[in-house]
């Protein structure tokens, strides 16, 4: 892929993370905290937050993976709106976790 066509395609992706964290974020969270719902699942499943974020990411890993031995299997891959949500999903995962601990360490917690 050339450099200009990259480009455009990693801005369209910082398009697309913003506009779903940003809109997506108002379903989630509670009090203004967008992490909210990390952190109540952490507390319903006795575990951290991050633990609680990286069990339900596990999902858009596996489906991400799926496609990946999809296309080594069988040389098909899904739809691109197919791959744009699943990738996209998957990035959000990442950025929210990142975000659960830098909160953790900005308030000292880092055992």
């Amino acid at each position: 892929m050339e450099h200009k066509v990259f480009d455009i395609f990693l801005k369209s992706i910082f398009s697309i993370i913003e506009y779903t964290l940003g809109t997506k974020a108002s379903e989630y969270s509670r009090g203004g905290d967008k992490l909210y719902n990390f952190k109540r699942a952490g507390e319903i499943r006795r575990c951290t937050p991050e633990m609680a974020l990286w069990n339900m990411y596990i999902k858009h890993f596996t489906s991400v993976q799926d496609i990946v031995e999809g296309l080594e299997r069988d040389g098909k891959l899904p739809p691109y709106e197919v791959l744009e949500e699943k990738f996209k999903d998957s990035i959000n995962y990442h950025i929210l976790l990142w975000a659960l601990l830098k909160e953790r360490i900005e308030k000292g917690d880092t055992k």
